[in-house]
């Protein structure tokens, strides 16, 4: 998204800002909506995000802000012209280490962590797309499970995917495919059918231990 409005007048759930700003693109405006503020405060938690924002310098808009007085939302950076569809070096060095991973030149397990809207849901995104087309020696595709705590918190991954894929894609509800190579949504405690030849896990805090 290139601009984004939060409206928290009934509530601000941390969780829900957090995974919302995430799909702000870089250089995007995000306008959040506050109840008015109060003295006594009725919320301790709002009163206290206030005096966070006040102190990272967050412009505030109120009844007597000119609206001249916000500043310029910053440039979008250029497009790479190498096609590069990764935003960071630090989402590069993701989609590298997927890659590394399911081609058997690293560990088999990677844990990815970083703070959220850094990137990491669309780098898996882009991992699949990439190791879906690139040509294997047996000349059989490659099958890709991720799973979710549910199939919706993998609107961004599957959309990365689809968007990097040829137009002959296949897209179905939590499931692409491209030729013989599949990408597919395996529930929490589903059995993943076809066996993936690697298996992602996103959102992975919201998954049972158990499984």
């Amino acid at each position: 998204l290139d601009a984004l409005v939060f409206d928290a007048t009934a509530g601000l759930s941390a969780d829900a800002l957090g995974a919302a700003s995430g799909a702000l693109r870089g250089g995007g405006v995000l306008l959040l909506i506050l109840p008015a503020a109060k003295n006594p405060p009725d919320s301790l938690f709002l009163h206290r995000f206030r005096q966070q924002l006040q102190r990272a310098a967050v412009p505030f808009l109120g009844p007597d802000t000119a609206v001249s007085s916000w500043p310029v939302p910053r440039d979008r950076p250029p497009p790479d012209p190498t096609g590069d569809p990764c935003l960071t070096e630090d989402q590069r060095d993701a989609v590298q280490a997927v890659r590394d991973l399911a081609e058997g030149r690293a560990a088999p397990v990677l844990v990815i962590t970083a703070d959220r809207g850094r990137g990491k849901t669309a780098a898996l995104g882009i991992a699949a797309a990439r190791l879906m087309t690139a040509s294997r020696p047996d000349g059989e595709g490659v099958h890709i499970g991720v799973a979710a705590p549910r199939l919706s918190a993998l609107g961004p991954l599957f959309e990365r995917a689809r968007g990097l894929l040829p137009p002959v894609a296949v897209h179905e509800p939590g499931r692409l495919r491209l030729g013989a190579s599949t990408l597919q949504y395996v529930p929490p405690d589903g059995v993943p059918d076809p066996v993936p030849d690697l298996m992602l896990v996103d959102e992975a805090a919201g998954i049972p231990m158990q499984w």
